[in-house]
């Protein structure tokens, strides 16, 4: 398909796109079919990526220095294109999530995690990253994404890998280095169920218990659908001696190019024209931290009573962790023992996750969730 029928066949489609996100979406009958064009105008916005990619791959190997390289541009009619169906599909995806017509609230916590998840992906990638689009590498080299097989690629892989490391943008983690034992992997998985069992009202044994369950389900969903993948999505998350290394080395860092993209780099690039480089990235730190606070607050409401008060607190509880991550920014590296680090860091860390959970526990819309609430309070 040459780059005037795609053209075209984008603009067609992007038309159609409109159409069908403006119909009535109020009833369960409109609901799937709101979801199917979620996914169909997401993949509009990284096909429109895929020939500002292309553009660029052009424009980089016409140029003949090093400087025109990096000035590599993309027209703004494909520039134009592509953020416009970026912001549709962000939004809609968004409006999915707030018209889901079931009562259950788990179903609605998945909903909203997967919606925003996928609209910040689509943000970050056809809006933030438009002007210079990822570029897909085979062994190592930026190729053109042209005919159908390349551009079917480079969508699904885009919109499926979280790390991006088929892309030029790939999220490397240098801090990954493994210990020399598999305690810290295998260990919390048969101590954490047998310590519960023997203190049932123990809350920091069941933010422990939260945290493994959502590192088996994601690392699992992550083998399915990347099966050849030599990079584990976690990386011993309970070995963590702070917050920092915690959410930068061991935690998934699958949110990590949106973060940066809508939440770091935004408030790092106003915060700079006021105050000197360290405010500014202080300042970024919370900005993601922020952002991860809105879509962890916005899912937790969905199971709750009282939705904005946990909802809030929620948020509250990621902002105590960005600025826990300043402080130790800050703070000269100590050179105490690592245990004592991370007993430290993890006190603080299930102390308050512990608040939270007590304060939302009893306004949970879920019984088996109250009646946890009820053993803890004892």
């Amino acid at each position: 398909m040459d780059s005037v029928s795609t053209r075209a066949v984008l603009h067609a489609l992007f038309r159609v796109s409109i159409i069908l996100a403006l119909l009535p979406a109020t009833t369960e009958r409109y609901f799937p079919f709101h979801v199917l064009t979620s996914i169909v105008v997401s993949a509009l916005a990284f096909l429109s990526l895929s020939s500002a990619a292309t553009e660029k791959w052009i424009s980089v190997n016409s140029s003949t220095t090093k400087e025109d390289k990096r000035k590599a541009v993309v027209s703004s009619s494909t520039l134009f294109r592509t953020r416009a169906l970026g912001i549709l599909a962000g939004t809609h995806l968004l409006a999915v999530a707030c018209i889901c017509p079931s009562d259950d609230p788990l179903r609605h916590v998945a909903i909203r995690v997967l919606a925003f998840f996928n609209a910040a992906k689509v943000l970050d990638m056809a809006v933030a990253r438009a002007a210079d689009p990822p570029m897909r590498l085979e062994n190592g080299v930026p190729i053109k994404v042209e005919g159908l097989k390349r551009r079917t690629e480079y969508i699904w892989l885009l919109a499926s890998e979280t790390r991006y490391h088929s892309f030029d943008i790939a999220i490397h983690e240098p801090g990954r280095k493994a210990p020399r034992d598999k305690l810290w992997t295998y260990g919390p998985l048969a101590v954490v169920p047998v310590a519960i069992y023997f203190f049932p009202r123990c809350v920091g044994l069941y933010v422990f218990l939260g945290l493994l369950v959502i590192q088996m389900s994601l690392e699992l969903t992550h083998t399915i659908m990347h099966p050849g993948c030599e990079h584990p999505l976690f990386w011993q998350p309970l070995s963590a001696r702070s917050f920092g290394e915690f959410w930068r080395v061991h935690w998934h860092s699958s949110a990590a190019s949106f973060l940066y993209t809508l939440g770091y780099k935004p408030v790092r690039a106003v915060a700079s024209d006021y105050f000197g480089k360290d405010v500014s990235k202080a300042g970024g730190v919370l900005g993601a931290f922020c952002v991860s606070g809105i879509w962890h607050g916005w899912a937790a409401a969905a199971l709750s009573t009282t939705p904005w008060r946990t909802g809030t607190l929620a948020w509250a509880m990621f902002m105590g962790h960005g600025i826990a991550v300043v402080v130790e920014n800050l703070l000269p590296k100590a050179d105490g023992p690592s245990w004592a680090k991370r007993i430290f860091g993890w006190t603080i860390a299930l102390w308050v996750a512990g608040l939270w959970i007590k304060d939302a526990m009893p306004r949970s819309n879920l019984p088996l969730m109250v009646r946890l609430g009820e053993i803890l309070e004892g």
